[in-house]
């Protein structure tokens, strides 16, 4: 049976706490809830289906990646919008983050069918596209002047599962550790 998956980076944990607060007021004050439904996260591979074969093979790919990639700090450029439904934590363009994407998007499309590649934008959802057009201006000036942390570390890759509950994490990937080497 095929199922629906996508790979994406988690922040550390301060970042996803705080991107879960700001969901939670984007539930209460705009009534946009459709980004509650998956943890915070840097969408690398958008939405694919996959039965267990392929699954499988994926995940030797995702864990073999991982332990090829060191983990990654990133630094956030503030507080965006798609349109006037989505809004969002956006990340400064990284070489090693593109260049991760790539790679993913390169090896898993080896094994499924995966969208056409679109320009990647990093960024962590707080309001995914169920913004009422009438709030976008209310709702951008009160998140537009929330504050943010300047860097976030990412220290995991994850595989994301579709439930009927939302997307929930299926298995994560732990980073290499940035090793601090002194002179």
């Amino acid at each position: 049976m095929r199922e629906l998956y996508y790979i994406a980076l988690l922040p550390d944990d301060k970042l996803s706490q705080l991107c879960l607060e700001h969901k939670q007021q984007a539930q209460n004050l705009f009534q946009a809830q459709a980004a509650l439904r998956s943890p915070a996260h840097i969408t690398l591979i958008p939405p694919f289906n996959a039965d267990e074969r392929e699954l499988n093979q994926i995940t030797l790919i995702i864990a073999h990646l991982a332990t090829q990639q060191h983990e990654l700090e990133l630094q956030l450029k503030g507080w965006q919008h798609f349109g006037v439904r989505t809004i969002y934590l956006g990340f400064e363009a990284y070489l090693a983050l593109s260049s991760l994407k790539r790679q993913c998007h390169q090896q898993i499309s080896r094994i499924t069918k995966l969208r056409q590649e679109a320009e990647f934008i990093p960024h962590i959802s707080i309001i995914n596209r169920d913004l009422a057009e009438i709030d976008f201006n209310s709702a951008w000036e009160y998140f537009s002047s929330q504050s943010y942390p300047v860097l976030t570390k990412c220290t995991q890759l994850a595989l994301l599962k579709h439930t009927p509950f939302g997307w929930q994490i299926h298995q994560c990937f732990n980073l290499v550790p940035e090793v601090i080497r002194h002179a």
